[in-house]
């Protein structure tokens, strides 16, 4: 769960902390109130493209900074250890937050952008693939998957983290069950 943004220097904002919530986080406001920076920030945090145009001070250097409470995912991730690891996982990333807290910072100076991940320098690319698992951003003119009767129970369900932990061991019980529907099978065929 995003807890805190951090921004500085960019766009309009010259420096900015916002704290989020436990559960569902809405942004509303008039036409030029700072949505759409504040959006955009997060968005640049997740490995998104961060160029000098966007400072506010050119001569100075932008940031922007994303803290996560991971200690569910932390937990999800132990139970899916199965999984293959690539060159570039970034699952490592998670399992040693042993606090149970994620920074991710993207800062640009001289021209270059330096991406961190719990102080670690790291990709954008390594970036992009870690905020998969952290956040679900839905922003103006996206709602089209609301359309969608079927998604909506995903976006319910992963609102809730209890309901998250629920339907991963019924999953967990089902993936059982029906391995050892498939051994008795074979049994009964020999």
């Amino acid at each position: 769960m995003l807890i805190n943004l951090h921004i500085k220097n960019l766009a309009l904002i010259d420096e900015l902390d916002i704290d989020f919530e436990k559960g569902l986080n809405i942004l509303t406001g008039e036409t030029g109130a700072g949505k759409s920076i504040i959006i955009g920030s997060i968005g640049i945090g997740l490995g998104g493209k961060f160029s000098r145009e966007l400072l506010r001070d050119p001569e100075k250097e932008g940031l922007v900074e994303l803290t996560f409470n991971i200690q569910d995912i932390i937990k999800n991730l132990d139970k899916n250890s199965s999984r293959e690891k690539s060159e570039d996982d970034i699952s490592d990333f998670i399992v040693s937050s042993e606090d149970g807290i994620l920074t991710i910072s993207r800062k640009l100076s001289n021209d270059r952008t330096i991406n961190r991940i719990n102080g670690e320098t790291v990709t954008a690319k390594q970036i992009k693939e870690l905020a998969e698992t952290l956040i679900n951003l839905h922003a103006q003119h996206e709602q089209t998957t609301l359309l969608h009767e079927e998604k909506h129970i995903e976006i319910l369900d992963s609102s809730s983290k209890e309901l998250a932990q629920l339907k991963a061991d019924v999953k967990e019980a089902y993936d059982s069950y029906m391995e050892n529907h498939s051994k008795l099978g074979k049994m009964n065929t020999s």
